[in-house]
């Protein structure tokens, strides 16, 4: 499989010879707050054992990226996201979509992927 340049500020698509499947660099950019971030967020979350949202007032997204361990464990979250290499196929058909999504996920088992309803 071709293996793509990591980019700045963009999205840089090379399509892997002979497989149907491009390789994605994605580019978070390190000054990205918490809503623009939501991976790198639920990283963040975990690494600092507070996985479960509370729903109270004042222990929101914003208070919990003001204390310096979460935010250092974003930050960190962010430049491990910028390091990953992505692959993904496309499909158009918006029942394949969702099939395929639960079908990968449980098939490569991912630990991020949830169908929770919110």
């Amino acid at each position: 499989m071709e293996t793509s340049q990591k980019n700045k500020g963009s999205i840089a698509r090379a399509p892997a010879p002979g497989t149907g499947i491009t390789v994605t660099p994605y580019s978070i950019p390190p000054g990205a707050k918490h809503n623009q971030a939501s991976f790198a967020f639920k990283l963040a979350r975990e690494a600092t054992n507070r996985i479960d949202a509370t729903y109270k007032a004042g222990s929101g997204r914003k208070e919990m990226i003001l204390e310096s361990e979460f935010l250092a464990a974003f930050t960190a979250a962010k430049a491990r996201i910028r390091a990953m290499s992505y692959r993904y196929v496309e499909v158009t058909d918006q029942t394949r979509q969702a099939l395929l999504e639960a079908y990968a996920c449980i098939v490569l088992q991912t630990p991020y992927n949830d169908f929770d309803t919110h």
